[in-house]
Formats: structure tokens, sequence, C-alpha cells
């Protein structure tokens, strides 16, 4: 299970767009005598985009498809350095506009035929149980 979220700035210093997924992955470590270790990744979830401006909020959300790969560098059985890269495919399917004031919320909801692509890059420590 993966949990990840970013924040990114807009050309509006006053509008900042959040990035968040939650994605079951399942790993495979291919089998090296040596310290460093390729793998692959591979999953399904659910992905989401928000934004904000002034009193109303945007979002959109979809089911998508993670796909990457990388390297381990073991320094013994249960710690390793680790570079990776993956690409997270996601069918956006609907978007939503929300306006807030005085505690009354009114929603605007509309499907989406769209899809998007992100991509990331991992250097990082790894710890294994």
């Amino acid at each position: 299970l993966s949990v990840d979220g970013a924040a990114h700035e807009t050309t509006d210093p006053a509008i900042e767009v959040g990035y968040g997924s939650v994605t079951l992955e399942a790993l495979y470590l291919f089998r090296n005598p040596d310290h460093l270790r390729p793998f692959v990744v591979g999953g399904i979830g659910g992905f989401g985009l928000l934004s904000r401006d002034d009193q109303y909020d945007y979002g959109t959300a979809g089911g998508g498809l993670v796909t990457g790969g990388g390297l381990y560098y073991f320094f013994g059985e249960t710690f390793a350095l680790e570079f990776s890269g993956r690409m997270e495919f996601v069918n956006w399917e609907e978007k939503v506009a929300s306006r807030i004031d005085d505690g009354d919320s009114q929603n605007v909801t509309t499907p989406v035929e769209s899809e998007g692509i992100a991509g990331k890059l991992t250097f990082g420590v790894s710890t294994w149980f």
C-alpha cells in the first residue's frame, strides 16, 4: 500500500495545487548475488487533484495504473539505498467545483473523459523486515 501527496505552485502565487494518490502495489525484486539488485513495480489505485481559489475548491479524481522499476543497493540483509522511477497513468472520471459560504457548501460535478500522466524519481533509504 502506498500513500503519496505533493503540493505544487502555479503561476498565480495565491493558488497551489495538491496531488495525492492511494495505490496497492506489487514489487518483484530480482535475485542477484551482488549488492545491487534491480526491481519492477506495478499497481492500481485512486488519484486526485485539488486547488483552492478564494471561496472555491476545484478538484478532479479518478483511477489509474502505476508502473516502474529501479535498483536497490544492499549494505546488509535489511538496509539498502534505492533509486527508482515510476509512471502513473490516470483516467480522470469527474471534476468538482465547491463553494463554501457561511458554512454552507454547494457542489457542481461534471464527468471528465481525460487522461493524465505523472512521473516520479526517487532516491532514498529502505529498510526491510
